[in-house]
């Protein structure tokens, strides 16, 4: 586009719908994953991390 001041309000105003009405991908990276089924009886979250703070090897069972 060889009119500078039109080239510039139309990457401004791309730029605006970017920013307004585009979506962000954030990647986050945990360094631990829990997963339990419903075979699996006496598991409770914990805040602190997985497995129930490494509890959870003494304290759940399988169900039958």
């Amino acid at each position: 586009m060889a009119d500078y001041s039109k080239r510039k309000a139309l990457y401004r105003d791309i730029a605006l719908m970017v920013r307004d009405e585009g979506g962000a991908i954030i990647p986050v990276f945990n360094d631990w994953v829990d997963a339990v089924s419903d075979k699996v009886g006496g598991y409770q979250p914990h805040p602190a991390g997985e497995l129930m703070s490494s509890m959870a090897l003494v304290s759940c069972w399988l169900q039958e």
